[in-house]
């Protein structure tokens, strides 16, 4: 059997929120290990404030670093965050508060995509072949921390979903560019989302469902809602089951779980859930019709062109090649200056923070900023 465990938790207050995942780890007789060095990985999607729901609430980050505090952990919090607002991770993370708790507890804050990261192959999938995960090897025990969202490709973002922010800066665009053409898109995104879990599999899933996120997602569109709980589970896999139960959902209709269910690498009658199940009126995404040729190629062209890319400034590429050095996938070559092969970039990311002279950076496209002008217009 696969135990996930369910508590009731009415606010972020930090003493009642601390009872909920105490309460919640100890009917899953999980124990932390002392003096670990651990990663904390939660909902950083981008720049938003806690309460307007679409990411991990701070409170629980905090709550989580006492608990690793408490047993004399090494703490790391890491995400990379959407690849179309400013100022990227770092920005979200002050935006959401997790910055504070970061420096409240002397835990290290990282970015996926100024990490080096794993290139895993895949098999039977031509149009998204390859697969780049952050690397961490670093880590004793990898602790996950979703929000519970309804989400428009996914139907709803959980555990496993919330393991894609592994893919480093904007190359998870690219997996939406690659896929968006396809008539069978949504499958084939849900099968990307899957072998990311794969390649993770944290230690410890413990979902923010306090306040969760209804009706659309998972950006800011959707509406706030009290659902008033927590979960937990050493497997994401298992905790992403059992909660469509408990939301309502169709596990078959989420697409990375109706993946594992293709895979035969899910059996939801082996996931057992503990605790009081409360009643929650969830309301879940709608079903949405299936999207023609040029609605397909529309949202392809979206990605293309609201993606921030790197680019280089000539005029002050110093010719050092340290951003050369840093690309693991030889897409930047000096010519006789710094260029990016555009067919060889997969967006990651990775090669702006290294350049000193500034010759590197994130410049939005006029799409990107109207969408930035829209946002700041209706506060989303």
């Amino acid at each position: 059997m696969h135990d996930v465990s369910i508590a009731p938790c009415n606010t972020y207050h930090p003493s009642e929120l601390r009872a909920a995942l105490e309460r919640a780890l100890g009917l899953l007789d999980f124990d932390i290990p002392r003096g670990v060095r651990v990663l904390v990985k939660p909902n950083a999607v981008t720049n938003n404030r806690p309460e307007q729901a679409t990411a991990t609430h701070p409170a629980v980050v905090d709550a989580v670093c006492g608990l690793l505090a408490d047993a004399s952990c090494d703490i790391t919090i890491g995400d990379s965050s959407a690849y179309w607002f400013p100022g990227y991770t770092r920005a979200a993370f002050e935006a959401l508060g997790v910055g504070e708790v970061a420096r409240r507890h002397g835990a290290a804050l990282v970015c996926f995509e100024e990490l080096p990261f794993r290139i895993l192959e895949r098999p039977g999938f031509p149009e998204a072949p390859r697969l780049f995960v952050a690397d961490t090897s670093a880590w004793d025990l990898v602790i996950n921390l979703p929000k519970l969202k309804v989400h428009r490709t996914t139907r709803i973002s959980a555990a496993v979903k919330n393991l894609f922010g592994l893919v480093p800066g904007a190359t998870k665009a690219r997996y939406h560019e690659l896929l968006a053409g396809r008539h069978d898109y949504l499958d084939r995104f849900g099968a990307v989302i899957y072998d990311t879990y794969k390649a993770v599999q944290p230690g410890l899933s413990i979902l923010d469902a306090v306040v969760s996120l209804e009706r659309d997602g998972p950006a800011a569109n959707g509406d706030p809602r009290r659902t008033r709980f927590v979960m937990a589970s050493r497997d994401a896999l298992a905790l992403d089951t059992a909660l469509c139960g408990v939301i309502g959902e169709q596990v078959g209709a989420v697409t990375y779980l109706r993946e594992a269910l293709r895979r035969g690498e899910l059996d939801p009658a082996a996931v057992r859930l503990l605790g009081a199940v409360p009643t929650v009126g969830f309301v879940t995404l709608e079903d949405q019709p299936r999207a023609g040729r040029l609605q397909r190629r529309a949202k392809g062209a979206m990605f293309q062109h609201l993606t921030v890319r790197p680019s280089v400034d000539p005029a002050r590429c110093q010719r050092c090649g340290a951003c050369a050095e840093r690309c693991q996938l030889d897409a930047i070559r000096l010519d006789p200056t710094a260029t990016i092969h555009p067919d060889a970039c997969v967006w990651c990311y990775g090669c702006v923070p290294v350049c000193e002279a500034g010759a590197l950076a994130l410049r939005p496209s006029r799409a990107n900023r109207a969408l930035q002008g829209v946002r700041k217009l209706t506060g989303m």
